[in-house]
């Protein structure tokens, strides 16, 4: 009896085994391949703000050279982008309709794209929240204000941002280049910060293990960098009082004007200026060398 039991049980798992895979194998092969649809949505009206909330496209911001604007999307049949504009705001929103078995069986994965085909004029507001979509704003754009949420998304900008400028993710890069803003504030934890030719107020730099770049990035008001194992380089920049905290990073700087700097390291090596004018300095490490100079 118990033995007939054991079998019943046996083939019971034995079947329903070879039933999950040939269900797995029927799935696989009708959703295996997913085709990318291009779709182009013309902009008629007006826009003065965009509201863009998304999940895996990579976003691109292109100047309009001529004709209408738009917003040109290669996206799947079933993961696909709500693209409205609404009393002056242009929204995109990602929509997945995808059952579960869909999700499970999908093979060959294919990068969606987002291009946004605007005039190179001043917009109140840029608002982008994105999971791991790459996302590329440049030059010539203007904003009054922009704010950059992703996880594991690189994000590169280079428009300007006449109020603010805030970009947090996770694991990306942030790489802000050729551009002017008031108050910059960016976060990542793995990630690396770079600003390369930067004209702002204020500047906040957050970083664990990445490494934070700063070159010909000019401040009238106060630079603040903190990071846990990431190195600091910064060269031909300045700011009016300069803060820069990492654990066991180094930091490396070349100011362009007089710094009294303020040095402090455990296990590391110290070669500064003994300066007595020009702005507060303030530089701490852990185990890292702390090397500044001014340029001559």
């Amino acid at each position: 009896m118990k033995k007939g039991v054991i079998g019943l049980i046996i083939a019971g798992g034995v079947l329903l085994t070879m039933g999950a895979i040939l269900f797995g194998i029927g799935i696989s092969k009708e959703y295996k391949q997913e085709e990318l649809i291009t779709r182009e949505y013309v902009i008629k009206d007006s826009v003065t703000s965009f509201d863009i909330d998304i999940s895996t496209a990579d976003l691109e911001f292109k100047p309009l050279e001529s004709g209408d604007a738009k917003v040109v999307v290669t996206e799947k049949e079933k993961e696909y982008h709500d693209v409205k504009e609404e009393e002056g705001v242009l929204s995109i929103k990602s929509v997945d309709t995808k059952n579960w078995y869909e999700r499970l069986f999908t093979f060959g994965y294919k990068k969606m794209n987002i291009t946004i085909y605007m005039p190179t004029e001043t917009y109140s507001k840029l608002m982008i929240t994105t999971s791991t979509g790459n996302i590329s704003i440049p030059s010539g754009f203007t904003f009054d204000n922009t704010e950059i949420k992703g996880s594991t998304c690189n994000v590169k900008y280079s428009a300007t941002s006449l109020s603010g400028l805030s970009v947090t993710t996770s694991t990306g890069d942030i790489n802000i280049s050729s551009t002017s803003a008031s108050g910059v504030n960016l976060k990542t934890s793995t990630g690396n910060v770079s600003l390369v030719d930067v004209k702002a107020s204020e500047l906040i730099v957050e970083v664990s293990t990445g490494h934070i770049s700063l070159v010909n990035t000019v401040l009238t008001g106060n630079l603040s960098t903190h990071s846990s194992t990431g190195d600091v380089d910064i060269t031909d920049s300045d700011a009016s009082i300069i803060n820069i905290k990492t654990s066991t990073g180094e930091v490396n700087a070349i100011f362009l004007t007089n710094k009294i700097v303020f040095a402090e390291t455990s296990t590391g090596h110290i070669n500064v200026p003994h300066s007595t004018s020009g702005g507060e300095c303030h530089i701490k490490t852990s185990t890292g060398d702390i090397t500044v100079k001014i340029k001559e």
